[in-house]
């Protein structure tokens, strides 16, 4: 069996990945929040989307509701501090929740509005940089929590990797029997089936506790298809356990012990 490593960013499909850019989350703040504040006094006609959040921020500011929101829409990840950004919220008498957004945009159409009143409520209440203090704080909790904590990997500022490829996410390509390898995707005769294992990674870069999470294989007609998936488990679970030290997970420039995930992808050894 012969073996070579590549690095490649990869999206987890279930893992929510798109994953995930290590550590926060990328938000979609937008950065004319002035505007957007000027805007929600007046919006247009047309603006029904608008209008909508608009009105539904301000029955829940007149029932007493003043919610901290947070941006979210498809690929992108929860805070990683959002336990800690919860109980912070709560002493000062908010509620933290997301605001979807979407990826499809409509000419006329505003998103984000219900966040503009809400934030702009908490400002006038709190002050203007009250969100990204106490966001600040929030991650800095975070960070002491995680020191004795398992932590997702893609929490951390610098994913964990195999060693000397610490710059991206690892993904492992093994030659294995042709045997192995039921039936080749059509027009790729290179590629075969792939499994992601999740497992730990302490801080001295030692892992452990190798679990499949997910195997996948197709046959030419599509149809999902699992032949030999004890075989190629074992042989994925040997190799991973002959790595004897992996690079940790960093936060703030201190290693952590995580949660990883690395796909292992399997070819015909010809």
């Amino acid at each position: 069996m012969r073996i070579h490593y590549s690095t490649a960013i990869i999206l987890f499909g279930f893992l929510s990945a798109c994953l995930n850019a290590c550590g926060q989350n990328k938000h979609l703040r937008t950065d004319n929040a002035p505007k957007l504040w000027q805007y929600i006094d007046n919006p247009a006609a047309k603006d029904t989307e608008c209008r909508t959040e608009v009105a539904r921020a301000e029955r829940d500011l007149h029932a007493g509701r003043l919610i901290f929101c947070s941006p979210s829409g498809f690929g992108s990840s929860p805070l990683r501090y959002e336990q800690q950004l919860r109980t912070l919220a709560k002493m000062y008498g908010l509620s933290f929740n997301y605001e979807i957004f979407s990826d499809v945009i409509f000419e006329g159409q505003t998103q984000g509005c219900y966040s503009a009143v809400m934030d702009k409520a908490i400002a006038a209440k709190f002050g203007n940089d009250f969100k990204k203090k106490i966001e600040s704080r929030a991650d800095s909790l975070f960070t002491v929590a995680a020191e004795t904590s398992t932590v997702d990997y893609t929490n951390c500022d610098t994913h964990p990797s195999l060693p000397n490829e610490s710059d991206r996410d690892p993904e492992i390509y093994l030659k294995v029997s042709p045997k192995l390898i039921a039936k080749p995707r059509p027009k790729i005769d290179d590629y075969g089936p792939f499994m992601d294992i999740r497992f730990i990674i302490e801080k001295t870069g030692k892992g452990h506790d190798f679990e499949m999470v997910s195997y996948l294989d197709s046959s030419k007609d599509g149809d999902t298809i699992k032949p030999f998936e004890a075989e190629l488990w074992s042989i994925a679970q040997s190799e991973l356990q002959s790595i004897s030290t992996w690079v940790p997970g960093m936060i703030k420039g201190k290693a952590v012990k995580t949660r990883a995930v690395v796909r292992v992808h399997f070819q015909a050894d010809k």
